[in-house]
């Protein structure tokens, strides 16, 4: 077999902090296209396609370094209890791992085709109403999934605000994972379909990745929430919320979630009975919503709005309603994104390299202003 070819989305290091056995090479799935149990099942054939990312090596090779830094990182978590300091440069890998994660699977990749194909027809049918129904062609994208991964990690520090914390299953609960782990909700808008909340940059985001079946990280916007202090190094969750986070992998899921212990397979499958109608096969619709604007000016945009969301009703987070000026749409910090922004946009036209962010944010006008 070629060098590289065979391109893991989700990594072998992270399904084996799932395996039960003692060389740490199988792990329990549930494929919920055919609704089929497998355990054990060998994790090197998981999560994996061939050139993936395209035939340039470098590419997984530069993949396959952030992997091995984060691997070091998640160790220290399980075995030592240790987390990174904010702004280290562990702390800077664990957000540019995640922000990888996230913009790299198949999920991601089918994001990215759905999104081209329904803004492609929603322009054309705009511009040119005589060109009739297209309900019956598909507008395909070459390379989506580098697409998808580019703008993660360009993106990727807006994501450099948010508090994180390691939490843990208590009273023998576990957390499951899938083929999709990275997940993206927003308490704080308690209803799953408002628009403009699930944005890196959103306030009120909240972020949720489990790395074993006791531990697991969550990013989340500290001006909203608080989430329960604990004298340990962790915070405890108990099983009402752990069934919650494991609802949201198994929604966030494209075909496989996976779990260390074959014996929660009754528990797993009731969970999937009490939320199954809360999977659909279409992520956006496209809808014209009217934006308001420092309460004053109006215009009008396009919303991707999602059909696959659930809220969870966490016990182990206070979510705090007293701030007004919080509305969808609103970001947590509106300097740094353009920051950001402009950089990603500048790496785009060729007149930044994308490792030089921290000198483009020395040179940027907007580096000292006030927020």
């Amino acid at each position: 077999m070629p060098e590289n070819k065979k391109h893991h989305y989700v990594p072998r290091f992270y399904l084996r902090n799932f395996s039960s056995d003692q060389d740490r090479n199988f792990i329990g799935l549930i494929n919920l296209k055919h609704n089929l149990f497998v355990s054990p099942a060998a994790i090197n054939g998981q999560c994996y396609r061939n050139y993936f990312y395209g035939h340039q090596a470098k590419i997984e090779k530069a993949i396959g370094d952030i992997e091995r830094r984060t691997a070091f990182l998640f160790r220290s978590a399980l075995d030592n209890d240790v987390t990174p300091e904010r702004d280290s440069p562990e702390h800077c890998i664990l957000i540019y791992y995640l922000a990888i994660q996230f913009g790299r699977t198949e999920v991601a990749e089918e994001k990215i085709k759905e999104l081209g194909d329904k803004l492609f027809k929603y322009m054309l049918e705009s511009e040119r109403p005589d060109v009739g129904p297209l309900d019956k062609i598909k507008i395909g994208c070459r390379d989506a999934v580098l697409q998808s991964l580019t703008h993660a990690v360009l993106m990727s520090p807006i994501l450099w605000d948010l508090d994180f914390k390691l939490i843990e299953a208590k009273n023998r609960g576990e957390f499951i994972t899938s083929d999709n782990p990275v997940v993206i909700f927003n308490q704080y808008f308690e209803n799953p379909m408002t628009h403009f909340t699930r944005g890196l940059a959103s306030r009120g985001l909240q972020i949720y990745l489990p790395i074993s079946p006791k531990r697991a990280f969550l990013f989340y916007d500290k001006m909203l929430y608080k989430v329960n202090q604990s004298k340990e190094p962790f915070v405890p969750v108990f099983p009402i919320d752990i069934r919650e986070l494991n609802a949201l992998q198994y929604l966030n899921a494209k075909e496989n979630i996976y779990f260390s212990d074959p014996l929660m397979k009754p528990e797993i499958d009731e969970m999937i009975k009490a939320f199954s109608s809360r999977r659909v096969a279409k992520e956006f619709t496209l809808k014209k919503v009217v934006i308001v604007e420092n309460g004053k000016s109006e215009r009008e945009s396009i919303a991707l709005a999602t059909t696959r969301r659930f809220n969870p009703a966490l016990r182990f987070i206070s979510v705090d309603r007293t701030n007004e000026r919080v509305s969808p749409g609103v970001v947590r910090d509106p300097h740094w994104v353009k920051i950001v922004t402009d950089f990603a946009d500048a790496v785009d036209r060729g007149d930044e390299k994308g490792n030089d962010f921290n000198n483009f944010v020395e040179r940027h006008p907007l580096r000292y202003a006030p927020s």
